[in-house]
């Protein structure tokens, strides 16, 4: 089964927040069926790199409330080439900029491979090490002065979308100090400011193809990507009490496009940005510590840089900040959010695994359940498309629709096939039951790590799944029914 349990919460929370977007959404002809609504419908194409386009999507959707359906934009996620890319992000700004689509969304971070400096300032190391912080500069006046700086590049900043905090993750090493970044090979997503950071503490930038972290000391991540991309596994530490910068994202368009909209289409882009930002808010912080809960789950290891190394580290970037400094704007942001930091005194967002999260609780010996057994359901492709449950697109996938058997065993244990004609795959893992309540956490094969959970019904031979709020249960599992094998 090929998932995205990173998205998948992230994006439970998000529609949680926009729930009242309601019947203007996406591609529902929002119109209300009235013909000259529907003609007089503004339609826009927001393209993003991401795998899945949650970002976009939140966007759209609130682009669809506010104008009550009379501007649609419509998510494009495959015609920038996305995550096999290093320079994905670029890509999708300079997409946006030569006009082949309207809106973009990317990380801010990678508008200085583009020349816009105005962002650079957000992502001074070890400067914004809270979710509290990045709140408040976002949403300051200055802090929202700051889009206006992206025309420069061809394109219009709209708005924001509050983004995770990225932290030092070690391979073949503890992130600790500074005497561990000497020679190391930290992978890291484009950008210049990010290279010259690396550089200072004495490792080696490597932009590298996202999913591939062969060669790597290290990296810097966040949680939402560490648990999708499984970085974790193998690896030897994340670094619980170091941030290096938030990771904010940019809603954008292209600046004649923009420009040549109406004064009340404009104005609603930039209050759907605010409403999209005022989601994140709630939605990121929350995901990255149900994740981090996953990851300490399946045995992620974190360490702690200790007294002085934290200290170390920021001085050994001085010549990062006397660099970019230079830039009186720069300069004039990186005063603001110290003087921020100092009168609003949010503590670092440090992590730590807690002991009993850390180790798994083992299953019982025998599971009393009449859901002991083997279950089989079928469904094709254009079925699984067709399935109102799907997350995103991205689950309309060769892994997740064909012959599927699910084995509850009374040890406890729990294993999952699929095959059909193109694709084939398994997982198992260690399952409990709480009267009609299933959690699954696979320890082997293409799972390896996740936890999924929901509600569980069995009726003489037939057993259905059904989705719990804040919880994850990927489509393949609800899509039809399951009868028992004999």
């Amino acid at each position: 089964m090929k998932t995205r349990l990173s998205r998948y919460v992230g994006m439970l929370a998000t529609a949680a927040i926009l729930a009242g977007c309601g019947a203007a959404g996406i591609g529902q002809g929002a119109g209300g069926g009235d013909t000259r609504a529907e003609q007089n419908r503004l339609i826009l194409t927001i393209v993003t790199g991401e795998g899945v386009a949650e970002e976009a999507s939140a966007f759209a959707a609130a682009v669809a409330e506010v104008s009550d359906g009379s501007i649609e934009v419509k998510v494009d996620n495959t015609s920038v080439p996305g995550h096999g890319v290093p320079t994905y992000e670029t890509d999708v700004i300079k997409y946006v900029a030569d006009g082949k689509a309207q809106l973009g969304f990317v990380a801010a971070r990678a508008f200085d491979t583009v020349g816009v400096r105005s962002f650079v300032g957000l992502h001074a190391p070890f400067l914004i090490d809270s979710y509290e912080l990045e709140e408040q500069v976002l949403t300051s006046d200055w802090g929202q002065a700051l889009l206006d700086g992206t025309r420069s590049a061809g394109v219009v900043g709209i708005g924001y979308f509050q983004g995770p905090l990225r932290r030092p993750l070690g391979y073949t090493r503890a992130l600790t100090d500074l005497a561990a970044y000497q020679g190391a090979r930290i992978g890291i997503r484009a950008s210049d400011l990010t290279e010259m950071t690396m550089e200072a503490l004495g490792a080696a930038p490597i932009s590298f193809p996202p999913g591939d972290a062969s060669g790597l000391d290290g990296m810097e991540v966040h949680m939402g990507i560490l648990f999708d991309a499984k970085y974790d596994l193998g690896a030897d530490s994340l670094t619980g009490n170091v941030v290096y910068w938030p990771r904010p994202g940019v809603f954008f368009a292209n600046a004649e496009a923009f420009d040549g909209l109406t004064s009340d289409h404009q104005a609603i882009l930039r209050e759907a940005g605010q409403r999209a930002f005022t989601a994140s808010v709630a939605s990121v912080s929350a995901n990255s510590a149900h994740l981090f809960d996953e990851l300490c789950s399946r045995g992620l290891k974190v360490t702690t840089a200790p007294p002085g190394a934290v200290s170390d580290l920021r001085a050994a970037v001085q010549s990062v900040y006397d660099e970019i400094e230079k830039d009186a704007a720069t300069k004039t942001t990186i005063d603001a959010i110290e003087e921020l930091r100092a009168s609003a005194n949010a503590p670092l967002d440090a992590v730590e695994c807690d002991a009993a999260a850390a180790t798994p609780s083992p299953a019982p010996a025998v599971i009393d359940s009449p859901i002991v057994g083997t279950y089989a359901t079928s469904f094709t492709k254009d079925e699984l498309a067709a399935s109102p449950h799907l997350f995103d697109a991205g689950e309309i996938n060769d892994g997740n629709w064909g012959e599927l058997t699910i084995t509850f065993e009374l040890n406890g244990r729990v294993t999952f096939t699929q095959v059909n004609a193109i694709e084939s795959s398994s997982t198992s893992g260690m399952y409990s039951v709480s009267d009609d309540h299933i959690v699954m956490t696979f320890d082997e094969g293409d799972n390896l790590g996740e936890t999924f959970s929901g509600r569980w019904s069995l009726f003489r031979d037939t057993l259905t799944f059904e989705r719990v709020e804040m919880e994850v249960l990927p489509t393949p599992f609800i899509v039809r029914a399951w009868t028992r094998v004999p």
